[in-house]
């Protein structure tokens, strides 16, 4: 395995991924199987993406740096 040039990355990584694999079992289970586990991602993804967008947007003001057009 290459050697991370950030110390801590891959442990972040691993947290990451485990904390996903959580939410998903809950999701799945709390709704009785009402919900599948690609549904389950999805709800998942979209709350990541949420939350990234807030800070990339507070951190653009933060640094006067403008969001590119998407």
């Amino acid at each position: 395995m290459a050697q991370s040039c950030y110390p801590g990355r891959d442990l972040l990584w691993y947290y990451y991924e485990e904390e996903f694999l959580n939410q998903d079992r809950a999701t799945t289970h709390n709704n009785k199987g009402e919900i599948g586990e690609k549904k389950a991602n999805g709800m998942i993804y979209d709350k990541i993406l949420e939350v990234l967008l807030f800070f990339v947007k507070k951190r653009s003001e933060e640094t006067g740096l403008r969001l590119p057009e998407v």
